[in-house]
């Protein structure tokens, strides 16, 4: 219980901390220049909103998948170190979900509610970093549930230990191989 109380309490305090900074953010921005050309093109928010809400709904997807993996937990009595790895990996993998959806979703809210099409592209350009940041949770939380499933099977099938293992092992190392390419 310890593992999941620390993590909870951890994400906590990043959401009080990094809530009102995006907010910030967004308030600060609206009113920023923004170069001609893009002002003329409706794509470029349109674009910088559909990257938000992508990254948003496949981290929902994730945290939901990890939150289950948390909620109902198997703690293996004799193999104490992996289901500290399993726990501890999951737990972070659902905060930092957490917080990419919640970081996410302030974006889309705000894209959806700006008044026009200049405020919109104006906000989307200056957005980019917090964006950018989203890409990095999205990422990070992928790696770190990966990181976790390496040790899933051990936790709650020990006598088959390689299938998880295996696998976990074989999808980080394609996607961070992929993730190097781009």
């Amino acid at each position: 219980g310890w593992i999941i109380s620390l993590g909870g309490l951890l994400a906590l305090i990043e959401l009080v901390r990094a809530m009102p900074a995006v907010s910030d953010h967004v308030d600060n921005t609206v009113n920023k220049p923004v170069p001609e050309d893009l002002l003329a093109d409706d794509s470029y928010h349109t674009a910088v909103r559909q990257n938000a809400s992508v990254r948003s709904s496949a981290l929902t997807f994730q945290t939901g998948n990890v939150f289950y993996e948390v909620l109902f937990t198997v703690i293996n009595p004799d193999g104490w170190i992996q289901s500290v790895w399993y726990l501890g990996l999951s737990v972070l993998t659902l905060c930092l979900g957490s917080i990419g959806i919640l970081e996410g979703s302030t974006v889309v809210f705000w894209m959806d509610h700006l008044p026009d099409r200049a405020a919109k592209t104006s906000m989307a350009f200056n957005l980019r970093p917090l964006v950018r940041r989203l890409f990095h949770f999205h990422i990070s939380s992928l790696i770190t549930w990966l990181l976790a499933m390496v040790a899933s099977s051990s936790v709650k099938y020990p006598k088959h230990w390689q299938f998880s293992a295996c696998l976990a092992s074989a999808a980080l190392i394609v996607i961070l191989i992929a993730w190097r390419m781009l």
